[in-house]
Protein backbone atom coordinates (compact mmCIF):
# COMPACT_ATOMS: atom_id res chain seq x y z
CA UNK A 1 0.00 0.00 0.00
CA UNK A 2 2.60 2.57 1.39
CA UNK A 3 4.50 1.50 -2.44
CA UNK A 4 1.52 2.51 -4.04
CA UNK A 5 1.12 5.53 -2.36
CA UNK A 6 5.07 6.63 -2.96
CA UNK A 7 4.66 5.44 -7.04
CA UNK A 8 1.55 8.08 -7.01
CA UNK A 9 3.55 10.73 -5.39
CA UNK A 10 6.26 10.30 -8.01
CA UNK A 11 3.85 10.62 -10.38
CA UNK A 12 2.03 13.02 -9.70
CA UNK A 13 5.83 15.09 -8.66
CA UNK A 14 6.71 14.03 -12.73
CA UNK A 15 3.25 15.52 -13.97
CA UNK A 16 3.29 18.74 -12.26
CA UNK A 17 6.77 19.31 -13.58
CA UNK A 18 5.38 18.89 -16.98
CA UNK A 19 2.59 21.55 -16.55
CA UNK A 20 4.52 24.04 -14.61
CA UNK A 21 7.55 23.76 -17.52
CA UNK A 22 4.31 24.95 -19.79
CA UNK A 23 3.16 28.14 -17.79
CA UNK A 24 3.92 31.30 -18.96
CA UNK A 25 7.04 32.99 -16.88
CA UNK A 26 8.21 29.38 -16.03
CA UNK A 27 12.10 29.11 -15.58
CA UNK A 28 13.44 27.59 -18.12
CA UNK A 29 15.30 24.82 -15.65
CA UNK A 30 11.50 23.46 -15.38
CA UNK A 31 11.68 21.59 -18.25
CA UNK A 32 15.33 20.34 -17.42
CA UNK A 33 13.95 19.00 -14.07
CA UNK A 34 10.77 17.04 -15.72
CA UNK A 35 13.57 15.41 -18.13
CA UNK A 36 15.60 14.75 -15.57
CA UNK A 37 12.34 13.21 -13.57
CA UNK A 38 11.69 11.40 -16.16
CA UNK A 39 15.01 9.88 -17.32
CA UNK A 40 15.77 8.98 -13.06
CA UNK A 41 12.21 6.64 -13.39
CA UNK A 42 12.12 5.94 -17.29
CA UNK A 43 9.16 3.37 -15.83
CA UNK A 44 7.37 5.29 -13.89
CA UNK A 45 4.17 6.46 -15.89
CA UNK A 46 3.85 2.85 -17.47
CA UNK A 47 4.19 1.29 -13.92
CA UNK A 48 1.65 3.88 -12.59
CA UNK A 49 -0.72 3.44 -15.46
CA UNK A 50 -0.81 -0.53 -14.71
CA UNK A 51 -1.63 -0.03 -11.32
CA UNK A 52 -4.56 2.61 -12.10
CA UNK A 53 -5.92 0.26 -14.94
CA UNK A 54 -4.95 -3.33 -12.98
CA UNK A 55 -8.34 -4.42 -14.56
CA UNK A 56 -7.52 -4.35 -17.75
CA UNK A 57 -4.11 -5.81 -16.93
CA UNK A 58 -5.66 -9.16 -15.19
CA UNK A 59 -7.46 -9.36 -18.79
CA UNK A 60 -3.85 -9.24 -20.65
CA UNK A 61 -5.33 -5.70 -21.95
CA UNK A 62 -2.90 -2.89 -22.45
CA UNK A 63 -4.18 0.69 -23.73
CA UNK A 64 -7.43 0.76 -25.61
CA UNK A 65 -7.79 -2.67 -24.89
CA UNK A 66 -5.03 -4.16 -27.11
CA UNK A 67 -3.85 -7.49 -26.14
CA UNK A 68 -0.55 -7.27 -24.70
CA UNK A 69 2.66 -9.24 -26.48
CA UNK A 70 3.76 -11.06 -22.62
CA UNK A 71 7.51 -10.65 -22.31
CA UNK A 72 9.92 -12.55 -19.91
CA UNK A 73 10.66 -11.02 -16.41
CA UNK A 74 14.43 -9.69 -16.75
CA UNK A 75 15.03 -10.12 -13.07
CA UNK A 76 15.23 -13.63 -12.42
CA UNK A 77 11.96 -14.25 -10.64
CA UNK A 78 10.77 -16.71 -13.54
CA UNK A 79 12.36 -19.01 -15.84
CA UNK A 80 13.87 -16.44 -18.82
CA UNK A 81 11.79 -18.49 -21.51
CA UNK A 82 8.68 -18.08 -19.76
CA UNK A 83 6.27 -14.59 -21.04
CA UNK A 84 5.11 -13.83 -17.43
CA UNK A 85 1.93 -11.03 -16.51
CA UNK A 86 3.25 -9.92 -13.33
CA UNK A 87 0.93 -7.44 -11.53
CA UNK A 88 1.88 -5.10 -8.38
CA UNK A 89 5.18 -7.08 -7.17
CA UNK A 90 7.82 -6.32 -4.93
CA UNK A 91 10.70 -7.49 -5.75
CA UNK A 92 13.77 -5.72 -3.11
CA UNK A 93 12.48 -2.35 -3.09
CA UNK A 94 11.41 -1.98 -6.24
CA UNK A 95 7.94 -2.33 -7.64
CA UNK A 96 7.12 -3.96 -10.16
CA UNK A 97 4.53 -4.65 -12.52
CA UNK A 98 3.58 -5.97 -16.62
CA UNK A 99 3.23 -2.50 -18.71
CA UNK A 100 0.59 -1.87 -21.27
CA UNK A 101 3.23 -2.96 -23.45
CA UNK A 102 3.66 -6.36 -22.35
CA UNK A 103 7.10 -5.57 -20.94
CA UNK A 104 7.92 -5.39 -16.68
CA UNK A 105 8.44 -1.85 -15.67
CA UNK A 106 10.17 -1.49 -12.12
CA UNK A 107 10.46 2.09 -9.90
CA UNK A 108 12.49 1.55 -7.39
CA UNK A 109 10.76 2.93 -3.62
CA UNK A 110 13.64 3.66 -1.66
CA UNK A 111 15.08 6.51 0.34
CA UNK A 112 17.36 7.24 -3.01
CA UNK A 113 14.14 7.93 -4.82
CA UNK A 114 12.91 9.85 -2.15
CA UNK A 115 16.91 12.13 -2.17
CA UNK A 116 16.42 12.22 -6.15
CA UNK A 117 12.40 13.16 -5.37
CA UNK A 118 13.74 15.62 -3.28
CA UNK A 119 16.63 17.38 -4.89
CA UNK A 120 15.30 17.98 -7.94
CA UNK A 121 11.81 19.72 -5.88
CA UNK A 122 14.48 22.06 -4.28
CA UNK A 123 16.28 23.04 -7.69
CA UNK A 124 12.46 23.56 -8.84
CA UNK A 125 11.97 25.70 -5.92
CA UNK A 126 15.10 27.78 -5.82
CA UNK A 127 14.10 28.57 -9.85
CA UNK A 128 11.64 30.80 -9.11
CA UNK A 129 11.82 34.64 -8.26
CA UNK A 130 10.08 34.76 -4.76
CA UNK A 131 8.98 37.80 -3.41
CA UNK A 132 8.16 38.83 -0.04
CA UNK A 133 9.74 37.92 3.53
CA UNK A 134 12.07 35.41 3.96
CA UNK A 135 10.28 33.13 6.56
CA UNK A 136 6.73 32.65 7.37
CA UNK A 137 6.21 33.41 11.39
CA UNK A 138 2.87 32.78 13.07
CA UNK A 139 1.51 35.72 14.66
CA UNK A 140 1.43 35.69 18.50
CA UNK A 141 -2.08 34.02 19.79
CA UNK A 142 -4.73 36.62 20.58
CA UNK A 143 -5.59 36.17 24.23
CA UNK A 144 -9.59 36.75 24.80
Amino acid sequence: MYAKEFLSALDGFEKHLGKIQKAEGAPPVIADLHSRTIAAFPDLRAVRNSVQHNEERVRSKGFKEKNLDLQPLPNGMAPPELKVLALKNLHGSKFCTTMDNGSYGEVDISPESMEIMRGLLQEALSAFIWTGPMRHLPSAPKLV
